[in-house]
């Protein structure tokens, strides 16, 4: 599986200071940070239970070529994005011969944004040899309104 790293946390979490201080009928500002800790907390938790992402964030993932999310078969490069919703994918990049991150053209891979999980494909050919080592991919994920 791939490695997810939180790169952009999000704007908002889905219940506010206010509403949530209404509901414990708490009036005083001094649990405030302690309140507002809880509510981001609370929010994380709900997000790895589920698998899905509440309020839209950016991840970056890391794919290793012999990982279960990688497979090369009919000439076809497919990654299977396992955080969701998927919004967009920012950017695909690999890692040449020389170590370093070349940035893949997206008119040369397409998403599917709507499957579950959501997939990428590329042509297998784009991801020969040693680029197919290492494959770092920041994505975006859907806000859900």
């Amino acid at each position: 599986m791939g490695k997810y790293e939180l790169v952009t946390k999000p704007a908002v979490e889905p219940v506010s200071l206010v509403e949530m201080k209404n509901y414990l009928r708490v009036e005083a500002a001094d649990d405030d940070a302690f309140i507002s800790d809880l509510i981001g907390t609370a929010r994380v938790w709900v997000e790895k239970a589920c698998g899905r992402c509440l309020i839209a964030q950016t991840w970056r993932g890391w794919f290793h070529a012999n990982s279960d999310d990688v497979s090369f078969r009919d000439g076809q490069f497919r990654l299977r994005l396992e955080r969701r919703p998927l919004m967009a994918v920012q950017m695909l990049a690999t890692v040449n011969d020389t170590q370093q991150v070349v940035a893949v053209d997206p008119l040369d891979y397409q998403v599917d944004a709507w499957s579950e999980p959501a997939l990428l494909y590329a042509s297998d050919t784009l991801l020969s040899g040693s680029l197919r080592s290492f494959l770092p991919l920041p994505v975006a994920y859907r806000d859900w309104e």
